[in-house]
């Protein structure tokens, strides 16, 4: 079975312009391999949701490793660390999901939407909500048992439940899913969307819009190499109401989304000009809600190997600021882009992180 699979690094700045702190953070000081996928405000500081691993002890010289969802509060202003929390279900990897992947809650706490793996490989939807300090308040598996489901992103919604969206194998093949829980986590319905066999299909965003309609993103496979980015709007049941796709070449990023503050949909992507992920740039667009009518669709940077931008936000002022990743010229480096509420480009950045040990 094949699984849509996208990496994910987390980069800090390069040259050093406009920077209030620029550190690194190792879990427990365990000096293993982390990667960092979410990011939440709370209580005037961050909490960071990573992916971790831990080794338990079976019994004297037997041992299991495993992967865990790691929760670390950082100081905002002086990124000195105050905490590390870890949580991982008995005999089960536990991982958030990449895309945007947590949300936070009122009181300082944040819902994480992951997956968790038993040893047999077996993956399950999880939904895991955290309290200010880290501990767990509760952790739910929100899927049926007998398929795969892999969680990529999350939303605490109006209702106080939750909205996971992901990639399973439910119907046979590979589609996107979408599942509605209550404040505890309870499923109120669970729904899958995709085309028939054998394509691939994946949702990694979502939104909920003020009358507690969703916007959707990901991305769907006509063929094993074409890709198109995947916008729908569905009623608070999951219904669609539209869909919107963005043909491209090559498989690359997928639909990103983000609300504004008058309502409309930013998506953030990329587009690709050849195979082998070798032409892309820099993409982001603008929607309107009530039927995904596309406002301006723009595109950022020279092209080159694997561009892509995986979230983006507005300023108090309106201007559109984007992450991302870029291999131009050489290496892996983060991406930060800012442009007007219009999608005019006023600079964008490139990062990279070194020190004594890196």
């Amino acid at each position: 079975m094949r699984l849509l699979l996208t990496g994910f690094i987390l980069l800090s700045v390069w040259p050093a312009m406009g920077q209030t702190f620029n550190r690194r953070f190792d879990f427990n000081g365990q000096g293993r391999a982390q990667s960092a996928l979410g990011i939440e405000k709370s209580l005037g500081s961050y909490l960071i949701v990573q992916l971790t691993s831990e080794t338990d002890t079976i019994e004297p010289g037997l041992y299991f490793t495993h992967p865990s969802v790691g929760i670390t509060r950082i100081d905002g202003s002086t990124g000195d660390k105050l905490l590390d929390r870890s949580f991982n279900p008995p005999w089960h990897g536990a991982g958030a999901g990449w895309a945007n992947g947590s949300d936070s809650l009122p009181g300082g706490g944040v819902v994480v939407g992951g997956s968790k793996q038993d040893t047999l490989q077996n993956l399950s939807a999880l939904l895991m909500v955290f309290d200010a300090q880290g501990d767990t308040v509760f952790t739910r598996d929100i899927s049926p048992p007998g398929s795969q489901w892999n969680s990529f992103s999350v939303k605490h919604t109006l209702d106080g439940g939750f909205i996971v969206v992901g990639q399973t194998d439910l119907t046979g093949y590979l589609d996107g899913f979408a599942i509605k829980t209550d404040a505890l986590g309870n499923v109120e319905w669970r729904r899958t969307y995709g085309q028939p066999a054998p394509r691939t299909d994946a949702l990694l965003s979502v939104l909920e819009l003020s009358n507690s309609d969703l916007i959707m993103g990901g991305a769907k496979y006509p063929t094993d190499l074409s890709q198109q980015r995947w916008v729908q709007r569905t009623d608070p049941q999951g219904v669609v109401i539209w869909e919107v796709l963005w043909p491209t070449i090559d498989p690359g990023a997928s639909a990103q989304l983000s609300l504004l503050t008058n309502g409309e949909i930013l998506m953030a992507s990329n587009w690709s000009y050849a195979a082998d992920f070798e032409q892309q740039r820099f993409q982001l667009a603008r929607m309107e809600p009530e039927n995904g009518t596309v406002i301006w669709d723009r595109q950022y940077g020279e092209a080159g190997s694997f561009q892509a931008l995986f979230a983006a936000k507005e300023a108090p002022n309106g201007d559109l600021i984007a992450c991302g990743v870029s291999e131009v010229p050489i290496g892996f480096h983060g991406v930060l882009l800012r442009t007007t509420s219009t999608g005019d480009s006023l600079w964008m950045r490139k990062y990279v992180y070194q020190d004594d040990v890196i």
